[in-house]
């Protein structure tokens, strides 16, 4: 039962969301692909490395696993589905790692499983291209070094696994980082550990502690940054996410009740992962202090939350669960209710089709990842993109008048088309049939974008079919848009002119189309 809900949730996610995935989904794999394709191996991870604690915003654009990971797949295999493969294997060893550090026995395994099948959030975060859901990786494997008892007379192992879990943190999502807290408190908390191993444990958790603040990031500052609310407006708030979960706006709230019962069956040496619980749950609340109102609460903010809760559920079926067998019942109800809860919500958001007006073109294309400002998704963009690739496809090339400047390639929603078409592609694919000219090559990630220098260069070369035959080119340009960058805007203008000023422009589409398709024709 537990491998047919989460199998059929994750599947009518996938079927509903087709093509339709937000840009943040790919932005990291499409830096890692050009890296790689720019520079040697060693030269990609070493930029890598660095920019990881120098980088204002570093994930998921400068990281081992959602960066080099799918972009050296997709040197192999160009495809744009990689960064979700990549997260949803990365979500499985975490799943692996919980049943390590609980002790779970692999009979048992299916109480994961049912775990899983009552978060909405999970199932729709696990299927992602971006990883959020990676954050928890490095607390699972943080647990397990502590919470097993056959690694703390391993000490070589255990070393090595400490210094994994020192690095890995700074390749998902921000809030993996917090993994320094599981050694210190375990340290603290769990009984009958050599000492040895306890300062291993600690040394750690204070050098992670240390990185944190040494290479902080804007989302660390965003914690640092926080200031106190008056008795009446921090209640509001806490009383404004209470809701937000009630209603299943965050998450299907009954693996939230079910941890609170597994708190129940801990054992002492089970307390940290109470502990660590509640810290995510206060981290969660902190955010909720931001701001003018609780905006900064998002589902995929609460996926610690998340896994830290089934971490616990799991935890009765190990041994922290034996003495209490009650419990277990219980659970189980709670996590089925959870799961049908879950399923009916899926249900009613893959029922109801993407809303395609004049006015609105956009929205959300997985349940329980909704926010306030971002991973949204402009289907007709996304069409667009896929008619770019089947151009290619079909053998044409493409003269674009579009850039990194464009409103659609904000920072705050990304559509990614040009990333959505390199990944596509390939790097080389995309270099020899790709035409795109700006300024700017680089906004986080970076893109074989031409300089504005090689524009006339290129276009004074088409008539004697070089580097490629006119009759081959397709260009397309993007309509004014009143957030458009003024550098683009510029650049759009300068583009416009300098074809015009050597071809006829034949349009195939309607001249008030948001893209506009043409050919080159004969200067008339």
């Amino acid at each position: 039962m537990a491998l047919a809900s989460v199998g059929i949730s994750l599947v009518a996610r996938i079927v509903h969301r087709g093509p339709y995935y937000p840009g943040f989904d790919i932005v990291g794999a499409a830096n890692g692909l050009f890296l790689l394709s720019t520079r040697s191996a060693w030269a990609a991870v070493r930029e890598v490395l660095y920019q990881s604690r120098h980088y204002s915003a570093p994930f998921p654009y400068f990281s081992v696993l959602s960066a080099l990971l799918p972009g050296a797949l997709t040197t192999f295999w160009p495809w744009e589905y990689w960064a979700h493969v990549v997260t949803f294997a990365l979500f499985l060893v975490t799943l692996g790692l919980i049943l390590l550090a609980t002790g779970v026995p692999f009979r048992n395994a299916w109480v994961v499983l049912l775990a899983w099948g009552a978060s909405g959030a999970l199932l729709s975060f696990s299927v992602a291209g971006i990883p959020w859901v990676t954050g928890f990786l490095p607390h699972a494997l943080a647990l397990w070094i502590v919470l097993d008892p056959r690694l703390r007379h391993r000490w070589l192992l255990t070393l090595l696994l400490c210094l994994l879990a020192a690095e890995v943190p700074w390749h998902v999502y921000e809030l993996g980082k917090t993994a320094c807290l599981v050694f210190v408190l375990g340290a603290l908390l769990v009984p009958e550990v050599p000492r040895g191993i306890r300062v291993l444990w600690l040394v750690t958790g204070a050098v992670g502690f240390a990185q944190v603040f040494a290479y902080p990031s804007v989302h660390v500052e965003a914690f640092t940054g926080l200031r106190p609310l008056g008795p009446a407006d921090t209640w509001m708030r806490i009383v404004t996410v209470g809701r937000m979960l009630a209603t299943a706006w965050l998450d299907v709230p009954l693996l939230m009740v079910a941890a609170a019962v597994a708190c129940l069956s801990l054992t002492r040496q089970r307390r940290l992962l109470a502990v660590m619980f509640a810290v995510q749950l206060g981290l969660m609340l902190a955010l909720a202090m931001r701001g003018a109102d609780p905006y900064e609460v998002r589902p995929r903010r609460f996926l610690m939350v998340d896994l830290y809760a089934l971490t616990l559920v799991a935890s009765a079926w190990g041994n922290g669960g034996r003495h209490q067998p009650w419990v277990r019942p219980v659970l189980v109800a709670l996590l089925i209710a959870g799961n049908a809860w879950q399923l009916v919500e899926t249900a009613r958001f893959v029922r109801t089709p993407f809303e395609r007006t004049a006015t609105r073109d956009f929205g959300f294309t997985l349940p329980f990842t909704e926010s306030q400002i971002d991973y949204m998704v402009r289907y007709a963009d996304v069409d667009w993109s896929r008619e770019l690739a089947a151009r290619v496809d079909a053998g044409e090339k493409l003269l674009l008048v579009y850039n990194l400047g464009a409103y659609d390639e904000n920072y705050s929603n990304p559509e990614a088309l040009l990333e959505r078409l390199y990944l596509h592609l390939g790097h080389r694919r995309f270099v020899d049939s790709v035409f795109a000219f700006g300024t700017n090559a680089c906004r986080h990630t970076c893109l074989p974008i031409h300089p504005m220098k090689e524009l006339a260069p290129f276009l004074d070369s088409i008539p004697a079919d070089r580097p490629v035959d006119r009759g081959a080119i397709v260009g397309y340009w993007v309509a004014p848009q009143k957030f458009d960058e003024p550098v683009f805007a510029r650049e759009r203008e300068q583009m416009m002119q300098a074809i015009r000023a050597r071809f006829g422009v034949e349009l195939e589409s309607p001249p008030d189309a948001k893209f506009v398709r043409f050919r080159l024709g004969p200067h008339a």
